[in-house]
């Protein structure tokens, strides 16, 4: 379930020495913690740390604010984010050490929240950073770090709002096999939250039923976010309506429909009008007779 567009790399490669690569960087067993803490309210968690390199590397651990675009594009940015941030509400015991080449870490992390903190959405990043331990045989080349990041998510407890709405859904009017969609979700509220989605699917014709469960994505306060879907129809000949379905942050159902024709419908559909038109004449007729 990918629920960022991320900015940082949990590994790169350095120049070539000596006709081998130097890998250098690590790993993270989890990459997004997500809790629900009222103001004052503390807690600890932790995540595993790898030394992917087969190299000694130095690791400095740090955080960041970081802000949200539509479609949970993030990027770093300079200094504090203050209606959203919190980095300064997590700290750590341990901002350096070393790893052995394929050696393994627990990192245990504390997120305090403040007595006067806003109620609401706040997120921050935790970076890892890892860089090669100079020696006498790399001391003269270029120093490359890998770098990896945790995003830490808040919902400050109080009197919050998970409102949301469907702001756009495409779909083709015609489709061959396959009918790939697209639903615009916005996050109106003051908390982050995962929509629950479905697209329901049914043929005009036969009343049957398919359902298309949506992908899993956090949307954040003022934010949109596009949920991709793809489904197949059971005929080109077929005539459907596709029914969005979400559910937001406060258990209220939001849905909107669209009509989708089968690429070959208009045979269903003229087939139909002769039919209709046989039986009007046929009853024409029969009225025509009696009167």
């Amino acid at each position: 379930m990918l629920l960022f567009l991320v900015f940082v790399s949990a590994a790169v490669f350095a120049g070539e020495a000596e006709g081998k690569e130097d890998r250098i960087g690590i790993s993270i067993d989890q990459a997004v913690f997500s809790f629900d803490l009222a103001p004052g309210e503390k807690k600890t968690f932790k995540a595993g740390l790898e030394n992917i390199a087969e190299e000694k590397q130095q690791m400095t651990v740090f955080q960041e604010d970081f802000s949200i675009a539509d479609n949970n594009a993030t990027s770093l940015i300079d200094g504090e984010n203050e209606i959203y941030g919190m980095k300064n509400w997590i700290s750590f015991p341990e901002k350096n050490w070393f790893l052995e080449g394929k050696e393994k870490k627990t990192l245990e992390l504390e997120l305090a929240v403040p007595e006067n903190a806003g109620v609401g959405s706040h997120y921050a990043a935790v970076l890892i950073r890892a860089t090669p331990v100079v020696t006498g045989e790399n001391f003269e080349r270029s120093i490359v770090a890998g770098q990896a990041g945790i995003y830490v998510l808040v919902n400050v407890k109080g009197e919050v709002s998970g409102k949301g709405k469907i702001t756009k859904f495409e779909a083709p009017i015609f489709a061959g096999k396959k009918i790939s969609m697209k639903t615009e979700f916005e996050n109106d509220g003051s908390v982050h939250y995962i929509p629950h989605g479905e697209i329901n699917i049914k043929n005009v014709l036969t009343r049957k039923n398919s359902k298309v469960d949506v992908e899993k994505h956090f949307v954040f306060p003022g934010k949109k976010y596009s949920f991709l879907s793809e489904a197949d129809i059971p005929s080109v000949l077929g005539i459907y309506v596709a029914n969005a379905s979400f559910v937001d942050g406060e258990s209220i159902r939001h849905n909107s429909k669209r009509i989708i024709f089968g690429k070959y419908a208009a045979v269903t559909i003229f087939v139909l009008l002769l039919i209709l038109a046989f039986f009007g004449k046929l009853f024409h007729s029969r009225y025509m007779v009696k009167k």
